[in-house]
């Protein structure tokens, strides 16, 4: 097992393992915070700590000063790309709204992305939300990624097939360049990190 790694705001990055008691409270919040069409199996996920791969990937249990779970994050260091690919990151429901996401992003990328180009990941698409409400909450989180120097690229098609029983997903693609990059060389590394049979420009490219 790996130690816990230090974070301001009395927070703690826990590094999960397939035999971690932590692990049957953090995967109920995995299922939790996001829909199914949009998240790997848990079987997925304990194959991958159980098997190490593919082994850039990285399961951490954020906890707090009293060692109770406090959110998450997955992530995927793409060592020969130079990228650090987020794959979820999530807050319990009663800490949301106090700061926590940001801590926990940039810690995610304070502690895992040293020598990388870019931090790259996929978001809802706003104008595809059911309701006013659901469409608003995916504005913010747009917003919130923003505010920390994520953009979204666009002049793209994007989706995700997490389950081959469900049907692809359309998201956006956000890319927070740690070096300076322009849209269409963010373009090719992220469809390097993708796959290219999943990412296809449309249009022309920018990240906005």
């Amino acid at each position: 097992m790996q130690p816990d790694l230090p974070a301001p705001d009395d927070i703690t990055f826990h590094v999960l393992d397939g035999s971690d008691s932590l692990l049957p409270e953090w995967l109920a919040l995995y299922e939790s915070a996001f829909p199914p069409d949009e998240r790997f199996s848990v079987e997925t996920l304990l194959n991958i700590l159980e098997s190490g791969d593919p082994p850039g990937v990285r399961m951490l249990a954020v906890l707090d000063g009293s060692r109770v779970l406090a959110g998450l994050a997955i992530f995927e260091q793409r060592e020969d790309l130079q990228v650090l690919f987020l794959w979820y990151l999530a807050v319990v429901s009663s800490r949301r709204s106090q700061g926590l996401g940001s801590v926990i992003y940039r810690q995610v990328i304070a502690n895992n992305a040293a020598g990388c180009r870019a931090v790259v990941f996929d978001v809802e698409i706003p104008t595809l939300g059911a309701d006013e409400t659901e469409r608003s909450l995916r504005t913010r989180r747009i917003e919130f990624y923003r505010r920390h120097g994520a953009r979204v690229l666009t002049g793209i098609d994007y989706a995700i097939q997490p389950r081959p029983e469900n049907p692809p997903v359309a998201l956006h693609f956000m890319v927070h360049p740690l070096e300076p990059m322009d849209a269409g060389e963010a373009f090719e590394l992220c469809r390097q990190v993708v796959g290219p049979q999943v990412m296809r420009q449309t249009g022309p490219l920018s990240l906005a």
